[in-house]
C-alpha cells in the first residue's frame, strides 16, 4: 500500500462520491495514489505527469486518466497550470 494516499471522503466539497473542481498547480504535487478515478483536463500551462514509470508532458487541451491506487506525480514546469479534476468512485458509475 501507498503511503501518500489521497480519499475523496476527506474532499470537503464531494457529493455521494463525486467532485468536480478547479485547482492551480504551482509547485511540484508529490507521488500520491487516491482511492477513486481522477479524469483532469490541462485547461492552461503544461505540467510533466509520471505515471507508471512514464513522464509525458501534458499542456493546454490535454487530458489524463488516473485509476485508483496507482501512483503518479506531478512535476511543475515553472507555468501556472489550471486543472480541472473530475474524480469519482467506480461506484458512481458502476451500481453492479
Amino acid at each position: 500500500m501507498y503511503d501518500n494516499v489521497v480519499r475523496i471522503d476527506k474532499l470537503k466539497t464531494h457529493i455521494n462520491g463525486f467532485y468536480i473542481g478547479e485547482y492551480i498547480v504551482d509547485s511540484d504535487v508529490d507521488a500520491h495514489t487516491h482511492d477513486f478515478i481522477e479524469i483532469a483536463y490541462i485547461r492552461e500551462g503544461s505540467l510533466l505527469h509520471l505515471c507508471n514509470g512514464v513522464v509525458q508532458e501534458i499542456r493546454r487541451g490535454d487530458h489524463f486518466i488516473v485509476d485508483y491506487t496507482v501512483p503518479h506525480k506531478l512535476q511543475f514546469t515553472g507555468a501556472k497550470t489550471t486543472v480541472i479534476n473530475c474524480i469519482f468512485r467506480p461506484e458512481f458509475i458502476d451500481l453492479s
